[in-house]
């Protein structure tokens, strides 16, 4: 049931993103969707639970069961807040909802608190909403698969935003989702908010370049999400860095592409066709640049002369002349002869 419902719910993600985001290759979705199984794909093969919770058996009257359960020590005594904080969070909003209640008080712990007014126990997250199909302790596997999910996907929206190819971007998911950081913190609340700064910076980079419907929308629904995720420390935090992200956008480039550089958006309009090849088979240029690199490598003067072909796109296209002394300045009049009476020299 927990396989189903993350594959389920996984595939209707990436059909969105692929419509409304970021046009996405099914060996792409194919790979966003198995990701999340290097680390909690036993746990939803079996049907199994993802989170610390065997601390339960160090306290009394648990601890009486454990020897039943096969259990001496827990794997990880870090993870006491899951089975401690988070878990009770959740059982008391279910407990609401199945009274048709709001989630707003707490009657388990002290003498009552607040519940959905105090941000992390994130009643309304979506993710925590959609694992009200699932038992308590299973939705924990769930929302851990989706939490690596999203992590990957985010990251690599962002990495084909700023032109990385589509494996680049695959490098990027993975690096985000397999970080220190995303696997140690699974399960908490305030990493659910940091898998959304990947989203939040393509939306600010989207509003800050095109000021359209779509962008703002999405930069909305990125927000919203940050508030729904419920921790507010993280929420800051995430806030910050894209408003930063949306300064460093705004700012003039203070390094414009050069003429004639290449790059895939412009590479036509910057590459022109080769002329013809002349005599031996050799067109203008060709080994040019191996025999001035093989002078400056050794020390040697350039044993040729350059002059600029007209037909190159570019502000320094040279090609080899006939032989004479070390490079010089181009003569002031241009198209005139010089005095030694070799080839024209021109320049820009």
């Amino acid at each position: 049931m927990t396989l189903l419902l993350y594959l389920v719910v996984a595939a209707a993600t990436l059909f969105a993103w692929n419509r409304w985001v970021t046009p996405l290759s099914r060996g792409t979705a194919v790979v966003l969707i198995l990701m999340p199984f290097v680390f909690v794909g036993p746990a939803l093969l079996t049907n199994r639970v993802y989170g610390g919770h065997d601390m339960l058996f160090l306290s009394q009257p648990w601890s009486d069961y454990a020897a039943d359960y096969g259990l001496k020590l827990p794997h990880n005594w870090y993870l006491l807040d899951q089975v401690l904080a988070l878990a009770p969070w959740q059982h008391q909003v279910r407990e609401a909802l199945a009274q048709h209640q709001w989630p707003l008080w707490n009657p388990g712990m002290s003498s009552g608190d607040i519940l959905a007014a105090s941000m992390q126990v994130a009643p309304y997250n979506p993710l925590n909403l959609i694992a009200l199909l699932l038992p308590l302790d299973l939705s924990t596997t769930f929302c851990a698969a989706m939490v690596f999910f999203l992590a990957g996907l985010f990251t690599f929206a962002y990495a084909r935003e700023i032109d990385c190819s589509a494996g680049a971007s695959l490098i990027a998911a993975a690096g985000f989702a397999f970080s220190s950081g995303v696997v140690f913190w699974v399960g908490w609340t305030h990493l659910g908010s940091w898998t959304l700064l990947p989203f939040v910076m393509l939306a600010v980079r989207r509003v800050v370049r095109t000021r359209n419907l779509a962008s703002f929308s999405q930069l909305t629904i990125a927000f919203v999400l940050l508030i729904l995720f419920g921790h507010p420390e993280t929420m800051l935090h995430v806030v910050v860095i894209g408003a930063a992200y949306g300064i460093f956008e705004l700012a003039p480039d203070p390094h414009p592409p050069l003429r004639g550089t290449f790059s895939r958006k412009r590479e036509k309009d910057n590459l022109a066709p080769l002329p013809p090849a002349g005599e031996g088979g050799r067109r203008p240029g060709e080994g040019v640049a191996q025999t001035l690199v093989g002078d400056l490598a050794f020390g040697r003067a350039p044993s040729r002369q350059f002059r600029q072909e007209p037909h190159l796109n570019g502000p320094i296209c040279f090609t080899a002349a006939t032989p004479s002394s070390a490079l010089r300045a181009p003569s002031p009049a241009s198209g005139r002869r010089g005095k030694s009476g070799q080839g024209k020299t021109r320049h820009r």
